[in-house]
């Protein structure tokens, strides 16, 4: 019964995050936020384990999985995010460059309150995109890590004394 209802959860989850947004859809960036806390505190914590010294293969395996998981979880989340500000920031060109001198053009309202408004939006979906996309760096690196010390441990294990048959 549990696996049933964990298949379902999953199935859930990966409807959810492959469906793919209008750029002008807004993103709920307090749940990118969390997403991209608990992905950066996952990969803190197997970055420092990798700083052990004494690591087997298994649990090598079981960070590369994990890595490769959370790399894809930051990448979608980097899919999503992209078009949101990339419209934002048209929708900024859109009204042109804001009047550096207020003395001798001053703009209505409106337009301040909205260039204001897409600004701040802007900044925040920015943020977002351009920790996802470190995030995704780094889990990227610690792979390429990983995968280095896996050959270090397999070249170990070739060329130890081995016992003659003879």
């Amino acid at each position: 019964m549990n696996f049933v209802r964990f298949f379902t959860y999953l199935c859930m989850f990966v409807l959810c995050v492959s469906v793919p947004v209008n750029a002008k859809e807004a993103v709920n960036n307090e749940a990118i936020k969390l997403q991209l806390q608990e992905q950066q505190i996952t990969i803190e914590r197997i970055s420092q384990a990798l700083s052990e010294s004494a690591i087997d293969e298994v649990r090598l395996l079981e960070f590369r999985h994990t890595l490769k998981l959370s790399r894809t979880e930051l990448q979608n989340i980097v899919t999503i995010i992209k078009p949101v500000v990339d419209s934002s920031q048209a929708d900024l060109a859109d009204l042109g460059v804001a009047p550096e001198d207020e003395s001798t053009t001053v703009e209505p309202d409106n337009i301040l309150k909205l260039r204001a408004e897409l600004t701040k939006e802007s900044l925040a979906t920015e943020g977002l995109l351009k920790q996802a996309e470190a995030l995704s760096s780094k889990a990227t690196r610690l792979l390429e890590e990983i995968t280095s010390l896996r050959r270090g441990l397999f070249l170990n294990r070739l060329f130890e004394p081995q016992t003659s048959p003879f």
